[in-house]
């Protein structure tokens, strides 16, 4: 799962989320005024997936340098497009 949002008084923030099976990745770029609440808000978001059931496999963060599109995230979103679904 891709989030993406602006908050007006902060900026932008994306995350990434992959779940596979049980083991959960995350991925949480926030503005350069948020980096001193970001550590934070992630263990509170770590302690929420392990009370889920899940584990977290891993976990990013930094600051959002620049906004990621779709196809940089799911690259594999181009190749579908251009194919065809075809069952026989």
């Amino acid at each position: 799962m891709f989030l993406t949002f602006e908050v007006e008084a902060a900026g932008r923030f994306e995350v990434d989320l992959y779940a596979d099976g049980s083991d959960v990745s995350l991925s949480f770029y926030y503005p350069e005024s948020f980096a001193h609440r970001a550590h934070s808000l992630l263990g509170k978001v770590g302690r929420i997936i392990v009370q889920s059931g899940y584990s977290t496999k891993e976990i990013r963060t930094g600051p959002l340098i620049r906004p990621h599109d779709l196809v940089q995230i799911f690259p594999n979103i181009l190749e579908r497009r251009m194919g065809f679904n075809v069952k026989a």
